[in-house]
């Protein structure tokens, strides 16, 4: 998430309204499927909070926000790649 909000493009599409508390689903994106097996899980609580998310897919979202980058991720899984859902942002759609 503090990678986004520093992001010109992406702090557009990922609201953040909770701040990174959990306590919303506006940073909500999609995994590919290596990336979501080498983050850790995500807790009941995101669970949660996913269950309200934009368009949840099971074995993809996460809460931005809970993901940590580290070292060790990086070694098990150099190209992390992250989705926004279409229509995320759309108050249209």
């Amino acid at each position: 998430l503090d990678i986004a909000k520093e992001d010109v493009v992406l702090k557009e599409y990922l609201e953040a309204s909770c701040g990174g508390t959990m306590s919303c689903s506006t940073c909500h994106v999609y995994l590919d499927q290596i990336s979501y097996q080498t983050v850790p899980p995500p807790s009941e609580g995101e669970f949660d909070m996913l269950d309200l998310a934009h368009q949840p897919k099971e074995g993809r979202s996460r809460l931005s926000c809970q993901l940590h980058l580290s070292d060790t991720l990086a070694e098990q899984n150099e190209d992390i790649v992250v989705t926004i859902p279409d229509g995320v942002n759309d108050m249209w759609n």
